[in-house]
């Protein structure tokens, strides 16, 4: 019998921190955060805008290269569709990925390598994305990117 009360207060005490929107542990959150950053980038290379925007918050801030644009709209008319080309036939090697949480914010950076042929030209670079993701009503969404990256040199023989 006690093992029957302690069974029924325990789900009783959780469905409570649920309804009250008890947070998730910090490794959900991340787990969260990660899978979100990697459906982004999928919809980028599949050239799925509506999923792209679906996972962008309408006041999203990207930054990439020192340009800014400054909204979901923004982006979806200018900058995201040479992105989608890009990326189309783009190979990724992830080389790092960290990230972490607290409360409704959540971020990501990866470093990564792409090599793609892009204008007829072979591409061979090293990129960084950090992407913030808050919680919003309608799930986690990104309010913030920044992408950068710099050529792979050759190695030198010696």
């Amino acid at each position: 019998m006690r093992t029957t009360a302690a069974v029924v207060f325990a789900a009783w005490f959780l469905a409570g921190c649920a309804a009250r929107g008890a947070p998730e542990p910090v490794e959900d959150v991340a787990v969260v955060a990660v899978a979100q950053t990697e459906a982004f980038q999928r919809a980028l290379a599949a050239g799925d805008a509506t999923a792209v925007g679906n996972l962008l918050a309408p006041d999203v801030l990207i930054y990439e290269s020192g340009g800014q644009e400054s909204s979901r709209e923004e982006y979806m008319s200018h900058h995201m569709k040479g992105d989608m080309a890009f990326l189309a036939k783009a190979q990724m090697q992830i080389i790092e990925r960290k990230h972490g949480a607290s409360g409704n914010l959540a971020w990501v950076a990866t470093r990564s390598r792409i090599t793609t042929v892009h204008r007829d030209k072979p591409v061979d670079i090293y990129s960084t994305e950090s992407l913030v993701l808050e919680r919003k009503p309608e799930g986690w969404r990104i309010v913030h990117v920044q992408w950068s990256s710099r050529p792979v040199e050759p190695k030198k023989a010696h």
